[in-house]
């Protein structure tokens, strides 16, 4: 008998598809990646939060600005840094950099670690990838790759592996099933206004030559 089971479940012959444990994580997957930042920050509390810069950040900001100022070969230079430390073996060329791929390199190295919100906003399309749209399983497929695609809700991969003895070809092979989480009911909206952030009255009398953004 054949059948589809989840990672970590029985082997039994009688399975056929069983559903992921879903107690702790909801997409099946758990983020394993441990900010540098936050790692740093531990060890100084004592003497006062401070920030910590990623060294493939550092990089990533050189191969932007390198594309911002039309300088496509050393933009590639930099991004194939940190490719390579991630143990991808084909290098970019200058052709292959365009905005769109400055913005993927940045958001998959510098995933899970707080940038998107700062970074979509100043490319200035937040309110373009969270357009308060539904997110279907159609559109994770769509436009890979284009930097303005909408995403408004999160979505998790439920591991399977198949169990079919009679078939060498698949048995023992893994798919995987594009899964919103229950609780994922609402849709990420960002407002205009929310380019701009506020600045107080208390920052204004301390230093009188701030200037608040006209919508403020």
């Amino acid at each position: 008998m054949s059948g589809y089971l989840p990672e970590g479940g029985p082997e039994s012959s009688t399975a056929a598809r069983a559903e992921p444990h879903l107690d702790e994580f909801a997409s099946g997957f758990a983020v394993s990646v441990d900010s540098a930042a936050e790692i740093f920050i531990q060890r100084v509390e004592s003497v006062g939060r401070q920030l910590a810069i990623n060294a493939t950040e550092v990089l990533l900001n050189a191969a932007e600005a390198s594309f911002e100022l039309g300088h496509p070969d050393d933009a590639a230079t930099y991004m194939n840094k940190v490719r390579a430390r991630a143990g991808l073996t084909t290098p970019l060329v200058a052709g292959d950099i365009t905005f769109d791929r400055v913005v993927h390199e940045r958001r998959i190295e510098l995933a899970f670690e707080g940038h998107i919100l700062f970074d979509m906003k100043r490319w200035r399309l937040a309110h373009k990838v969270w357009d308060g749209t539904p997110t279907s399983v159609t559109d994770l497929k769509t436009n890979l790759g284009v930097a303005g695609t909408h995403s408004t809700q999160p979505y998790g991969l439920w591991p399977y592996k198949v169990y079919n003895p009679a078939d060498p070809t698949t048995n023992g092979k893994w798919i995987f099933k594009e899964t919103k989480p229950a609780l994922a009911t609402g849709y990420n909206k960002f407002l205009f206004g929310n380019y701009y952030s506020q600045i107080s009255n208390d920052a204004i009398a301390a230093n009188p030559k701030l200037i608040r953004q006209p919508n403020q």
